[in-house]
């Protein structure tokens, strides 16, 4: 099998000077893979519109163009990890290699600002299409700054409280915390492309505290199915 490619996009509120989480993640992703990392480093302020129209298209661009030079030297199955609003890049993201003719492994968004309900979010029609392979959503109910969110209607969404829903309804399949989940693929559990792990009491950010960013990144690993 290619070695896989595995792409980590930070939210708002990370610093491009701080000791990041993508900078903790990929490394250990190298080490336990082999596979080849990439993140971009970008500064966004708190107004939604700047981000969703100006900012996050302007850093999923970057990414693709970098994607696509990559896979002239060898196709290789592509993973997105994303945190907030990192996560709306990675769904820009994932269009734009659509039109690039790349396809998306695992889209993992961890404390999501998307919407929750997958129309709204775009992914219903990504996974349909077969652009995003599978989707797994990290969600607490306990994350005030996602709920916060549920207040600025038109922007950014709940999916990081809420979890992957359908016109109200809950939507895939649904864990707890750091339950193992078969591959995709066959019947049960396997057959779900969406899936939302639930940590209840988890933070925005708690996700990658030191006492819980192991098991994170254990989990994430896992999750990418390579």
């Amino acid at each position: 099998m290619p070695t896989p490619h595995l792409v980590a996009i930070h939210g708002i509120r990370t610093r491009i000077t701080s000791a990041s989480w993508p900078k903790r993640f990929l490394p250990y992703a190298e080490e336990q893979l082999g596979c080849t990392t990439e993140a971009h480093y970008y500064e966004a302020g708190p107004i939604p519109p700047w981000n969703l129209w100006f900012t996050n298209p302007k850093v999923a661009r970057g990414l693709a163009a970098s994607i696509e030079a990559r896979m002239l030297r060898g196709l290789r199955p592509v993973h997105i990890v994303a945190h907030s609003n990192g996560t709306n890049i990675a769904v820009a993201l994932a269009r734009r290699l659509e039109k690039l003719g790349i396809r998306v492994h695992t889209l993992i968004v961890i404390g999501s600002a998307l919407h929750a309900d997958v129309g709204k979010s775009g992914l219903r029609e990504l996974i349909l299409s077969g652009q995003i392979r599978r989707a797994i959503a990290y969600s607490s109910p306990d994350d005030r700054v996602i709920r916060r969110l549920e207040d600025i209607p038109g922007f950014y969404g709940s999916l990081g409280a809420r979890g992957f829903e359908r016109w109200g309804d809950s939507y895939g399949l649904r864990v707890r915390e750091y339950q193992p989940i078969a591959p995709l693929g066959g019947f049960g559990e396997g057959s779900h492309k969406f899936v939302t792990r639930w940590f209840p009491d988890f933070g925005h950010g708690e996700y990658f505290e030191p006492e819980h960013e192991t098991a994170t990144y254990t989990c994430i690993l896992r999750d990418l199915g390579v």
